[in-house]
């Protein structure tokens, strides 16, 4: 089994979300724009050569500054990553406790870590499946309370693939 990375913030790094200022935002909207229109990409270091980014940096490059031209703040994590109880939470949106309730109740389970066991770890993939299960369950329930909604209304349920969904 491949040895579990720890987050930023366990490592001493700080906190793991990178935020832009409003000034930097405004600066990254132009860097957005001159990085589509680019047909590529190089970096030079102080006197160093410059040197072309590959595709994948590339592509890296162009999320982030998308990211930060419309001020949402970013995270760069290893995929392997655990993160503590308290980052699950502010990747969720939720309160520490909230958070623990919610990804033990979907069947996630922690590591635990210190001589105890007092320090809860959770794979980084775990709670982004979390999130994207829940993203979802929430579509379904919005489609069902609409066939709801036309039964009661309308006298018929319209189908999903009526408005372009698939389930």
């Amino acid at each position: 089994m491949a040895k579990a990375r720890l987050s930023a913030r366990d490592q001493g790094l700080g906190n793991p979300f990178l935020v832009p200022s409003g000034e930097e935002q405004e600066r990254f909207a132009g860097l957005a724009r001159s990085i589509d229109l680019a047909t590529r990409i190089t970096v030079a270091l102080d006197d160093e050569d410059a040197v072309e980014l590959t595709p994948v940096l590339r592509e890296g490059l162009a999320r982030l500054v998308a990211y930060f031209s419309q001020g949402s703040a970013v995270a760069i994590s290893p995929v392997d990553q655990y993160l503590s109880t308290q980052e699950a939470a502010d990747l969720l949106g939720v309160s520490r406790p909230h958070a623990i309730k919610l990804l033990e109740g979907a069947g996630y389970t922690f590591r635990r870590l210190g001589e105890a066991g007092a320090h809860r770890r959770i794979a980084l993939t775990d709670v982004m499946a979390y999130m994207g299960q829940t993203v979802d369950d929430s579509i379904i329930a919005m489609l069902d309370r609409h066939k709801e909604l036309a039964k009661k209304y309308l006298g018929t349920t319209a189908q999903p693939e009526a408005v372009g969904v698939e389930l």
